[in-house]
């Protein structure tokens, strides 16, 4: 490893418990497609402060939190954390108020963007990239709750059920040339 790959290890592994408590945190307020508000707002408080720009409210609870805008014409890379949950009241660690649990891993997801977070928002560490990156965030990536999603429909909130296809449609990756996303 080179300097830099030590240096991202090391950010990560100083901020280990807040990383897995913000992930353990969310695991347990588990929220349903397009109502992750808890999830979106803790997010954003998180990143606000090491970021240059950051909007919120895209496609109803999604984000994206921007470092490096003068290097967006190198490249634009996006880290990409989903934000919602399946409905499974059942579920041991269920959100009693939502009734949603996080048995597809979009919680260890957010928590990895919230590491990488961590690291490439160093200063250091941002100054050698050699392009933008976007940290988003995506809303309603399990379809179901048509009902509801219908609804949104109806009121001209969306204009379809899942958040990516969603944020497509209103431009959110238009500035986007390549995303990562784990699950």
């Amino acid at each position: 490893m080179d300097a830099t790959e030590k240096k991202i290890i090391e950010i990560i592994d100083q901020h280990r418990e807040e990383i897995l408590a913000f992930g353990r945190d969310i695991y347990t307020h588990a929220e349903l497609g397009y109502k992750e508000h808890r999830t979106a707002e803790k997010f954003n408080e998180f990143i606000c402060d090491k970021v240059e720009k950051l909007d919120t409210g895209i496609a109803i609870t999604g984000s994206k939190a921007y470092i490096n805008q003068e290097k967006k014409d190198n490249f634009s890379l996006a880290v990409i954390g989903e934000l919602d949950a399946l409905r499974i009241p059942s579920h041991k660690y269920a959100n009693p108020e939502t009734q949603g649990a996080h048995c597809c891993g979009h919680h260890i997801q957010l928590t990895g963007v919230i590491g990488a977070a961590f690291a490439l928002t160093d200063p250091e560490i941002a100054d050698k990239l050699d392009g933008q990156l976007v940290f988003m965030t995506t809303p309603a990536e399990e379809y179901g709750e048509l009902e509801f999603k219908n609804s949104l429909v109806e009121q001209g909130k969306i204009r379809y059920g899942g958040g990516k296809c969603e944020m497509i449609r209103i431009g959110a990756f238009d500035d986007v040339d390549a995303a990562i996303a784990h699950h």
